[in-house]
């Protein structure tokens, strides 16, 4: 509510809104009645997910709640495990479902990657590009900024110059 006041006391100088998390699509119906209060109250709203929920997506596209949708691809298929440490394949299937939802809604699509050497490669690029294609997939290089000293060991970014070779696939 505190938040809704805000936005409806700077409405002159805001055209949107960006839900994003953790994961927003969690919160279902509550997730609805924001949206739905925004959508009220004159903003364009856009979701970040990471796409684990198909129904909510969607159901937000159906009732025209979200303007435009972005989707973190975390890894391509049959990856996923070496970035969210789970080897439960339905998360993937979710996921992917999510992806061709956004692929055919009509909204405003962007797909994104953070890319973590030693566990992402030129190929699985490659093989998230050919999932969206048409779309862009926009690429982010991981950083370690906030990581607890004894894991950062576990997110490499790529060099500039690693990672813009990357970027231009």
């Amino acid at each position: 509510k505190s938040i809704l006041r805000k936005l409806k006391h700077k409405k002159e100088w805001i055209d949107g809104v960006i839900i994003s998390g953790g994961e927003p699509t969690i919160y279902g119906d509550k997730l609805k009645s924001l949206i739905l209060e925004l959508k009220n109250m004159g903003f364009k709203v856009k979701l970040f997910t990471n796409g684990t929920n198909p129904v909510i997506l969607k159901e937000l596209i159906e009732l025209s709640l979200i303007d435009a949708v972005s989707i973190d691809i975390k890894h391509a298929l049959g990856k996923y495990h070496k970035v969210i440490n789970s080897k439960n394949l339905e998360i993937e299937q979710k996921v992917f479902d999510s992806i061709q939802i956004a692929k055919g809604c009509g909204i405003e699509v962007y797909f994104r990657t953070t890319i973590i050497k030693g566990i992402h490669t030129k190929e699985d690029i490659k093989a998230i590009k050919e999932i969206i294609f048409p779309h862009y997939l926009h690429l982010q290089n991981v950083h370690d900024k906030g990581v607890l000293e004894e894991y950062k060991f576990q997110i490499q970014p790529f060099t500039i110059n690693e990672f813009e070779n990357l970027r231009r696939l």
